[in-house]
């Protein structure tokens, strides 16, 4: 995302685009073609890179191959939680005891064990900066 990034230097001249959405983690994203082939750029954390993947790429994959979506489902959470505001929180998480989902690590996109540790991300909306223990929230498995 810096100034000199050559992600951005070659595929801007080609008609991609290099910016940033508005989710935690996995802001820096990018999308083009070179020589008629698609290419996709991730950010270089590796937390980041493999939510943007499966958020952004995995879906399409999948309904290529014939499988079905990935599951979704709603579940209270175990434990209150804040979030950034502005931006789509999805947090690593695990089904608890009692079928709750919670956070398991940090929202840092350094986090790998946090993530192997994971089943399923824990959607925190833009517009929502806290919730309670209890509060429904939509979950994607992993």
């Amino acid at each position: 995302m810096g100034a000199y990034e050559v992600v951005r230097e070659t595929l801007e001249p080609l008609g991609g685009w290099v910016g940033s959405v508005a989710m935690q983690p996995g802001g820096p994203q990018a999308t083009g073609a070179h020589r008629g082939m698609p290419v996709i750029g991730f950010p270089g954390n590796p937390v980041s890179a493999q939510l943007s993947f499966e958020l952004f790429v995995a879906p399409t994959l999948r309904a290529i191959a014939g499988l079905p979506p990935a599951r979704t489902e709603r579940l209270p959470l175990a434990a209150p939680l804040t979030s950034v505001p502005g931006k789509r929180q999805f947090l690593r998480g695990r089904r608890a005891d009692g079928g709750s989902a919670e956070v398991v690590g940090g929202p840092g996109s350094h986090l790998v064990a946090a993530l192997a540790a994971s089943e399923l991300l824990i959607v925190v909306p833009e517009d929502v900066t806290s919730l309670d223990a209890g509060a429904v929230v939509d979950t994607v498995f992993l």
